[in-house]
């Protein structure tokens, strides 16, 4: 746990010094810890790097470093915005096909948030936020079912200005909706907050 913190700790140095223009940075610290960083590529709100190792041992996972905040909430934006018309398939989880849940899913797990698969369980995580509350990258949950059961079975990604983008299975493609449409206003349930 203490070298994990020790490389959070110089990955967020890295940003902050703006030493991200090798693409690989080999580091001992306290004469004991050697660290090395792949870095894949950078961009003007993060960095991504694309594995690292901790003396000689190998940590693949992909590792997002976000400059600031609103660069990931907007980030998130732009990528679900990649998507937007791509088909809806229940079951379905991208690239390029997607139910609601898949598609939030995918998003996060492309800036490496990993959420739960389905929307009933995405609704559990995160803090709970009010619609008034709501703020870019956050996630929306309703009830669209007909009988209005009162259980989650629908999520989309909140982008601003009371608009959302979802996969949404009328449409059967990924759009852009108002929460200040009837259909979703009366079946909102709540936000969440994972950042």
């Amino acid at each position: 746990m203490k070298k994990i913190i020790i490389l959070v700790l110089f990955m967020n140095a890295l940003v902050m010094a703006n030493y991200t223009r090798h693409p690989s940075i080999p580091l001992i610290i306290n004469n004991s810890i050697k660290v090395d960083i792949h870095i894949e590529f950078e961009h003007n709100k993060f960095i991504k790097i694309s594995k690292f190792i901790i003396n000689n041992i190998l940590f693949p996972k992909n590792i997002f470093i976000y400059k600031n905040k609103s660069a990931l909430d907007n980030y998130i934006i732009e990528e679900a915005k990649g998507h937007l018309g791509e088909k809806y398939v229940w079951g379905a989880t991208g690239p390029s096909r997607f139910d609601c849940s898949g598609f939030t899913s995918y998003v996060y797990k492309k800036m490496g948030i990993t959420i739960p698969r389905v929307s009933k369980n995405q609704g559990k995580v995160g803090k709970k936020v009010r619609r008034s509350r709501l703020k870019k990258g956050d996630l929306v949950f309703f009830d669209t079912s007909r009988r209005r059961r009162g259980y989650i079975n629908h999520v989309g990604i909140y982008i601003g200005n009371h608009k959302f983008i979802h996969a949404s299975s009328s449409k059967r493609k990924v759009i852009i909706s108002s929460l200040n449409k009837r259909f979703y206003k009366a079946r909102f349930k709540w936000g969440r907050r994972l950042k």
